[in-house]
């Protein structure tokens, strides 16, 4: 298989899910063997930085890099859309400091790769290839993902939030299934309990019910209720259904397909394809990221024997 990338230039606008800011992403074709690095064109000498899992700097409700104290946030759908669609090389400039949220999918950046089209380039792509087993747990939250040799790339994840609504879900991602019907739509959930608070102290000042899922099933005081009522123009009467949006879910599995397209997008800090099987249990981007990092080391050791 060679290495691919973009037809033509694509421009994506949109505001933060974190910081609210308005931001332009414009996506340009890029040579063999580049990969992808992204600009900062807001920033005196537009400083560049790389895809890659060394430079994370953060992993609460996203995953940033960052390099040289300038980052660009909320990389996860992005780079899952580029994954999924296929993109090996790709420039991206970003005129802020995160990528939009659009619709809290990769849905977006994936229908915008499929108009723009993809070009086969003459190199060849190179693999990350698992030789032997890794594995990450994590006692605190019950976190689990294993990384197995294969000839192939695929993402076994379970999620469980029983008692909460969602319970337990499971799904399996290859590359025979087609990303933009199965799993670019899947948005982010969040509780909204968990919303509330996160609400009233600004940390999220650009999400609204056009980009998550808002899952009512915990207690809300009548006064939050109240507050969240006006806020976004929703009769109290609509959370019995369960979620707070007026379409629900996407899937019924929607949530353990979105934390699917975070891990594929995490993963792919790696900054290359994957040849490995990934079994996953309630992965998050702390350990997404790390296992990203463990897959790097791997292959750097046997490249370096």
């Amino acid at each position: 298989m060679r290495q691919q990338t973009l037809r033509r230039e694509i421009r994506v606008e949109g505001k933060g899910l974190h910081t609210g800011q308005f931001v332009t992403v414009d996506l340009l074709p890029a040579e063999e063997g580049y990969g992808i690095c992204f600009e900062r064109t807001d920033l005196p000498e537009n400083p560049f930085i790389p895809a890659l899992s060394s430079l994370v700097s953060c992993t609460q409700r996203n995953t940033t890099i960052s390099l040289h104290g300038v980052g660009v946030a909320t990389t996860e759908h992005l780079l899952a859309a580029l994954y999924g669609m296929g993109i090996d090389n790709v420039h991206i400039r970003i005129n802020g400091p995160e990528v939009p949220v659009l619709d809290g999918s990769a849905l977006f950046f994936a229908q915008a790769i499929q108009e723009a089209g993809v070009i086969k380039q003459e190199k060849g792509r190179e693999y990350a290839q698992i030789t032997s087993p890794l594995i990450y747990e994590d006692a605190a939250t019950g976190t689990a993902i294993k990384v197995l040799p294969s000839n192939r790339f695929s993402l076994s994840v379970e999620i469980d939030f029983k008692p909460r609504k969602i319970g337990k879900q499971v799904f399996f991602y290859d590359e025979d299934i087609h990303f933009i019907k199965e799993l670019a739509p899947a948005r982010t959930f969040v509780f909204l309990d968990e919303l509330v608070p996160l609400l009233k102290k600004g940390l999220i000042q650009g999400g609204d019910l056009d980009n998550a899922l808002v899952i009512a099933d915990g207690f809300v005081s009548d006064a939050d209720k109240e507050w969240l009522t006006r806020l976004y123009d929703y009769s109290v009467e609509q959370w019995s259904a369960g979620y707070l949006n007026k379409e629900g879910p996407r899937y019924p599995n929607e949530c353990v397909r979105h934390k699917t397209v975070d891990l594929l997008g995490d993963l792919y800090l790696v900054g290359k394809r994957l040849k490995a099987s990934v079994q996953a249990y309630k992965p998050g981007h702390k350990a997404n990221v790390a296992v990203a990092q463990m897959i790097r080391n791997h292959i750097e050791s046997h490249e370096n024997k």
